[in-house]
């Protein structure tokens, strides 16, 4: 959840799921959580000159690897001493965008829609730049960027102050709405978005 706040606090609706090179396909596991490994059912042909010996194979006799792709090489998949599948997390990827120089007014205004539906972690900071009147500011959410709900606040934010919001539900949109908080005491504000992937 964004900022680390959890407020789901079901353990069924917190998983996480890993991707290969497949993008729609996560990695499968059993029901104990173990990597679901898919057995070679195709025939194979082997010509040999000469004799033979027909034996189970072994790891402690025999080179037995399993490989993936890397997107350029082929690599041996690595474990470590208790036998393990061995990951490596990547740097996530970091979003940022901003909505600078807005002015208050009596009525809500909004601030410019995101698609937060792809986002891991995300939060809006509210900044009133201005020098006196304060603003109210409330995070919504749509499903369809048509159709608004407020989610979290309205919170007023004084002169010169920030305050952060993250939603409490999830739906695919999200934006921030701002008003003055006294009826004909405009301020200005920055809206920054930021997200990780």
């Amino acid at each position: 959840m964004p900022n680390y706040n959890v407020r789901n606090l079901d353990v069924n609706q917190l998983k996480s799921q890993i991707y290969g090179t497949s993008t729609t396909n996560p990695v499968a596991t059993d029901d104990d959580g173990l990597l679901v490994i898919r057995s070679i059912s195709d025939s194979i042909t082997v010509s040999v000159t000469g004799d033979i010996t027909i034996r189970d194979l072994t790891a402690d006799s025999d080179s037995i690897l399993i490989y993936g792709y890397d997107g350029t090489n082929i690599q041996a998949i690595s474990t470590d001493t208790d036998g393990n599948v061995r990951t490596h997390l990547t740097a996530r990827d970091f979003t940022e965008l901003s909505d600078l120089d807005l002015t208050s007014d009596d009525t809500f205004t909004n601030s410019t829609s995101r698609n937060t539906s792809e986002y891991s972690v995300y939060s809006f900071a509210i900044y009133n730049t201005g020098n006196t009147n304060s603003i109210d500011a409330q995070l919504e959410v749509s499903p369809d960027d048509s159709m608004w709900s407020v989610d979290t606040g309205p919170v007023t934010i004084n002169a010169g102050s920030m305050d952060v919001f993250f939603p409490a539900s999830f739906l695919k949109y999200t934006r921030i709405a701002y008003q003055s908080t006294s009826t004909g005491n405009a301020s200005s504000l920055d809206v920054y978005f930021q997200a990780q992937v």
